[in-house]
């Protein structure tokens, strides 16, 4: 992968939480996309921002479903982690699997954001690398103006 690609799809990572709730999946904070700040910086088309909406919804609820499933699994490993007659093993096997299950979330996670990235021009990339190292994230709303 080039240089410049791992960059611009690191970018696009830090700017959408790596966990998606129901809430979550619906606020606009999460659509950095949606921004008009954002999208006047990018200058994104209509077009772009339905393609960039179609992404994100694409697999939502299974990111939904992991999502659930890895906090259930982080109750249940708390629960036997604090009952002294659980053996290492179960404790072992249950944190392996919480463990690959975030990793199919990071991955899909990663996927969506790549596509993403690549429904960008060259310069829409430049630009929100840019702005991600100085420190700019386009997935924080600007205050309110007073």
């Amino acid at each position: 992968m080039q240089p410049r690609l791992v960059a611009a799809v690191c970018a696009l990572l830090t700017m959408i939480p790596a966990t998606v709730s129901v809430q979550d999946a619906s606020d606009t904070n999460r659509r950095w996309w949606r921004i008009s700040a954002v999208q006047r910086q990018l200058s994104l088309t209509s077009s772009q921002v339905a393609t960039l909406d179609g992404l994100f919804e694409r697999g939502l609820p299974e990111r939904i479903h992991l999502h659930r499933q890895i906090q259930e699994m982080e109750r249940r490993l708390a629960r036997i982690m604090n009952d002294a007659t659980t053996h290492e093993d179960v404790v072992a096997k249950l944190s392996a699997d919480l463990e690959a299950r975030r990793a199919q979330q990071n991955i899909r996670r990663t996927l969506m954001l790549f596509a993403m990235y690549q429904a960008l021009t060259n310069e829409q990339r430049i630009i929100l690398t840019q702005m991600h190292r100085s420190g700019h994230d386009p997935s924080r709303r600007e205050p309110a103006p007073r």
